[in-house]
């Protein structure tokens, strides 16, 4: 049979999401240990739509794998649930703080962290604080020409229309 009930396709899923619990609760020091845990939150996120699950699997990875290059992925995907998901915007911006502050010195992570507490700034009208964590990315990541340009001009917008 080509066509799955979507009773059976959210089964499938539940298996799937145990299987990666499962790996990890007999190989929590393995390799792919943090990349199972990635992939059960992913599943929880996406298909089952638990994202309390989903949530609270993000945390444990960057929590028990902080070295892993994972971590910031996971609080990236955790913040993003906190405040989309989850209706809190205080708990996305206290994560971006944390990737900031524990992974904030690589361009690849800090400019999107900082653009996270700019956006979620801007959206609960803190314009002031918004600005700040734009000309932020500008004093940071001043060889990041492209995205520094791009913070200064969306500082400047803020300017014009709100300040």
């Amino acid at each position: 049979m080509l066509f799955r009930s979507t009773t059976d396709q959210l089964e499938l899923y539940s298996v799937g999401a145990e299987r990666y619990a499962a790996f990890r609760a007999e190989f929590p020091d393995h390799a792919l240990a943090p990349a199972a845990m990635l992939a059960e939150a992913t599943v929880y996120s996406q298909n089952l739509k638990e994202y309390r699950k989903a949530s609270d699997l993000l945390r444990e990875l960057a929590d028990t794998y902080p070295e892993s290059d994972l971590a910031p992925i996971a609080l990236f995907d955790y913040a993003s649930l906190s405040r989309d998901q989850l209706a809190s915007t205080a708990q996305a911006l206290s994560v971006y703080e944390e990737i900031l502050s524990a992974y904030g010195q690589d361009q690849n992570i800090g400019i999107p962290a900082l653009e996270g507490l700019a956006s979620i700034s801007r959206a609960n009208g803190q314009f002031e604080a918004a600005v700040v964590y734009y000309l932020d990315i500008h004093n940071r990541f001043p060889e990041s020409n492209e995205s520094a340009v791009e913070a200064i001009l969306e500082a400047a917008e803020i300017y014009e229309r709100n300040l």
